[in-house]
C-alpha cells in the first residue's frame, strides 16, 4: 500500500517543483520577455528612466538619450536637461547641446582664469598668460631667470639667431677674433 501512496504524491508534487524551480513554459505565440537583464530586475530596459536597449532603443513613446544610455519620454520639454535640443542646437540657461540632448556641463571654468580658456581676444587674468588658449601662470613658463622672454642662457628672444647648435659637448667655443 505504501508504494501506490508515494507514487501518487511524486505525480502530484512534480508540477509544483518545477514551478518553484523557474521553469517557464510557453504556448504558441507567447513569448518570455528578457528585458530586465543588466538592470537588477527594478528598472526594465526599454522603459521611461530605464538603460536603453542594445540597439539604442526604447518602449513606444520613449526616446534614448544616448548622452546617458537613459530612455526619455518623447513629450519631455525640448531644450529641458536630459532632453532634445531645440532645432537650431539651444537648451536651457546652464546647459549645453551634446549629441542633440541637453545636459549639464559640470563645474564651469570661468573665462580668462588659470587652466581655464583665455577670452576670444587672447586675454586672462593678470599674472597669466594665453598659451594654447588657455591661461597659464608666467612664472611657470620662465626657467630660472625671472624673466620670460629669456632662456637659460639668458639669451633674450630678440638675441638669438635660431640657429641650431653645432657643438655636442655644450662647451662654449673660443672666439678666434678676441686674439688670444
Amino acid at each position: 500500500m505504501r508504494a501506490p501512496r508515494l507514487g501518487f504524491v511524486l505525480r502530484s508534487a512534480a508540477p509544483l517543483v518545477l514551478a518553484m524551480t523557474g521553469c517557464f513554459i510557453t504556448t504558441d505565440g507567447e513569448r518570455y520577455n528578457d528585458t530586465e537583464v543588466g538592470t537588477g530586475g527594478s528598472c526594465p530596459t526599454g522603459h521611461e528612466g530605464c538603460d536603453c536597449t542594445s540597439g539604442g532603443a526604447c518602449n513606444p513613446g520613449f526616446l534614448c538619450n544616448t548622452n546617458l544610455n537613459i530612455c526619455i519620454s518623447d513629450s519631455c520639454p525640448v531644450g529641458t536637461e536630459t532632453c532634445v535640443c531645440t532645432p537650431m542646437g539651444a537648451c536651457d540657461p546652464g546647459l549645453e547641446c551634446l549629441s542633440d540632448f541637453c545636459v549639464d556641463p559640470g563645474p564651469v571654468c570661468p573665462v580668462g582664469t588659470e587652466s581655464c580658456p583665455c577670452t576670444n581676444g587672447g586675454g586672462c587674468d593678470v599674472g597669466l598668460v594665453c598659451l594654447s588658449n588657455t591661461c597659464v601662470d608666467a612664472t611657470d613658463l620662465t626657467t630660472g631667470s625671472g624673466d620670460p622672454s629669456t632662456d637659460s642662457a639668458g639669451t633674450t628672444a630678440q638675441e638669438s639667431t635660431g640657429a641650431a647648435d653645432s657643438s655636442s659637448s655644450g662647451v662654449p667655443m673660443a672666439d678666434s677674433s678676441s686674439g688670444g
